[in-house]
């Protein structure tokens, strides 16, 4: 566990290391004075996206009888939010599910395409991971499913080395790539608050990516 400061100042760590990619498997509730007084973690991923950095963040775990929306700072428009789904595309029970309409308390704006939360699902049941002592077990959450979008986009960027200088604009084209590349379930044609715009497919997300694709 960790509090908002410490997290805070790791993001801004990494910025100043000017990396390409922050994954951020945590999340906690949004405050609803933050839009008035500033959330520290919350402005450090924005001033993370001004510099031109991904971040991709866990929607929660608080499943369906939460507070209503996706955990901080996934809430925040420049950030890419995670939720889960288990081996056969369903949603874990226990991902977070997004409120796009607005709000008067915590005060939120409607969120529009390609903003909406979360953006997309990955793999959040029973993943296998690493543990302590040389082991490995099964983990669910959506920590996990962030780890999967993190590793496509790096596989992105591989892919299309001048993307890692592209700027702001090139993270507003990645949300439009993630909206375009997703794999929606049937019947789905919109944003889902639960599955957001589909789930991730990291074939298609490189091909989108590719210039003049």
């Amino acid at each position: 566990e960790g509090d908002d400061s410490t997290v805070a100042q790791a993001i801004d760590w990494c910025v100043s290391k000017n990396v390409n990619i922050i994954s951020l498997s945590l999340g906690g509730n949004a405050s609803g004075f933050s839009i008035i007084l500033g959330d520290a973690v919350e402005d450090a991923v924005e001033n993370a996206y001004e510099a031109g950095i991904v971040v991709v963040a866990a929607a929660g775990n608080d499943g369906q009888n939460d507070d209503g929306d996706v955990s901080s700072p996934g809430i925040v428009d420049t950030v890419i939010c995670v939720g889960g789904v288990d081996v056969n595309g369903n949603l874990w029970d226990g991902s977070s599910i997004g409120d796009n309409n607005g709000r008067i308390w915590p005060p939120m704006l409607p969120r529009n395409s390609p903003n909406e939360k979360p953006e997309l699902v990955a793999p959040g049941h029973k993943v296998p991971v690493i543990m302590q002592g040389d082991s490995w077990g099964l983990s669910s959450g959506t920590s996990a499913a962030t780890v999967y979008v993190t590793g496509a986009i790096a596989l992105m960027f591989e892919a299309h080395p001048e993307l890692k200088d592209g700027g702001t604009g090139m993270l507003d084209n990645l949300k439009q790539w993630i909206v375009d590349s997703s794999k929606k379930r049937t019947g789905q044609d919109a944003h889902d608050n639960h599955y957001g715009y589909g789930m991730l497919q990291m074939d298609a997300l490189i091909d989108a990516a590719a210039p003049n694709s």
